[in-house]
């Protein structure tokens, strides 16, 4: 309330003493917002979440290829082993050469043979597309873990900056008020002022030193600083220079 009582009367060059206050609290708060650990937990989880969803992508691409190996090797097992039965079947006939008979049992032993080793294979296919499926899962058990662990994370982060968040919200609020007693040109003029100056764009003059840049003025100096009112450019370190304001002392 004490604000915005001081809002209804100040004049341009107060409330640009004021909105650089609020802007450097606001500066503040979002440096120290940066610097909390919950924060940096969440930043540190959605990279860990990233790799792992690349992984999982892999993963699922290796299983598939696992059951697709698996599954080629059980279908040509029983072409095979129907094969081989078709061969026994033409065997039984009546009326065979002895050329013939013999072509038989060497197209037998070939598709035994390669049934042996399609059978061999097998197991291993089957190992392989197990280790796939429990890597799988386990990427989707750490997958519900690392998403709790944000849920939690962001609960405990809402949790910790509620009161900066607050009293963010009433700055903005205020400096959107003080705001309507600077013209467009001066805001800005401090807007450039305040980027060229990392945040420090208004200085006050207390005795014969500007606030920030803390060069004496000399007696010529505050003859041209008169006639241009309360509001002028340091001429040393160029920023915006208020006179006849005094800026609160730091605690």
């Amino acid at each position: 309330m004490e604000n915005e009582g001081k809002a209804t009367t100040m004049n341009e060059a107060e409330a640009l003493v004021r909105v650089q206050e609020i802007d450097l609290s606001l500066m503040r708060f979002q440096a120290e917002v940066k610097k909390l650990p919950q924060l940096q937990k969440i930043q540190t989880i959605a990279k860990a979440q990233k790799k792992l969803a690349q992984d999982m992508t892999k993963i699922v691409g290796q299983r598939k290829d696992a059951e697709l190996e698996l599954r080629d090797n059980e279908d040509m097992t029983v072409k095979i082993a129907e094969r081989e039965e078709e061969v026994r079947e033409e065997m039984q006939q009546d009326g065979l050469t002895a050329r013939e008979l013999q072509d038989i049992e060497d197209e037998l032993t070939m598709l035994a043979k390669r049934r042996e080793k399609y059978e061999f294979a097998h197991e291993g296919l089957k190992q392989n597309l197990r280790k796939m499926l429990d890597a799988e899962a386990n990427a989707q058990k750490l997958k519900l873990r690392l998403d709790e662990e944000t849920e939690n994370q962001k609960k405990a982060y809402e949790d910790v900056t509620a009161g900066i968040r607050q009293e963010a919200a009433q700055l903005k609020e205020e400096r959107e008020r003080i705001s309507r007693y600077i013209s467009p040109t001066m805001q800005e003029t401090y807007r450039k002022a305040q980027k060229r100056f990392g945040g420090l764009a208004v200085e006050t003059l207390h005795g014969n030193k500007p606030s920030i840049c803390r060069v004496a003025l000399q007696p010529s100096d505050f003859g041209d600083i008169a006639r241009k009112g309360q509001i002028c450019e340091c001429p040393y370190c160029h920023r915006i220079l208020v006179t006849g304001v005094s800026e609160p002392e730091d605690e």
